[in-house]
């Protein structure tokens, strides 16, 4: 059983790595939104566009992010008892978690948790690298690719550190993506232990 969140209330953000099951998991929080928020969790409106909140990640690190975080802000405080998921397969990001240490409301901070899956570094570069091949977005041998992008996407603890400078770190939950280490083998069923469901 994973170790669930220190609290029921406020913001948790989903930093959805891509290749961690993030899209199963948004999916799933979008068909089951009624079914959720009966059980005092809500995927919140505030910028999303149909399953994830990805359209906010530009948004956000511009001097648009202050109006955008004032709403959620709002939407938070009109259901303080209830806990409220944004998520994203952009959020894990340095220059997203740069512009959270610039734009991201104080008085939101003592309320907000993240959540992150990270699969192991070889694994995620091979499945990225192979993605990218795929839908010719970039043409490169494998050693190049590594040299030009290894660094930027797998460096996990760069980016973590970064968001630790915002939040407490005790805040952040950083889960395995690794179906033996995942309740049920499954990021949905994972996540939902996370929350008590």
């Amino acid at each position: 059983m994973a170790d669930a969140l220190k609290s029921n209330r406020g913001l948790l953000i989903h930093l959805g790595n891509k290749k961690t099951g993030s899209t199963s998991l948004q999916g799933f929080l979008n068909a089951n939104e009624v079914a959720l928020r009966d059980k005092g969790v809500s995927f919140l409106e505030t910028g999303r566009r149909h399953i994830s909140h990805n359209r906010l990640f530009r948004p956000l690190r511009s001097q648009e992010a202050p109006k955008i975080w004032s709403e959620i802000s709002a939407e938070i405080s009109a259901a303080p008892d209830v806990l409220h998921l944004m998520s994203s397969e952009l959020f894990f990001d340095m220059q997203f978690a740069q512009a959270i240490a610039t734009f991201f409301p104080n008085d939101l901070k003592s309320k907000t948790q993240i959540v992150v899956y990270l699969r192991r570094q070889d694994q995620y570069l091979e499945a990225m690298f192979k993605q990218l091949t795929k839908n010719g977005r970039i043409h490169l041998s494998p050693e190049d690719f590594l040299t030009q992008y290894g660094e930027q996407l797998a460096d996990y603890s760069a980016i973590i550190g970064k968001f630790e400078s915002s939040f407490d770190p005790s805040a952040i939950t950083v889960r395995t993506f690794e179906r033996s280490r995942l309740v049920n083998g499954d990021t949905v069923a994972d996540f939902l232990d996370l929350l008590g469901l």
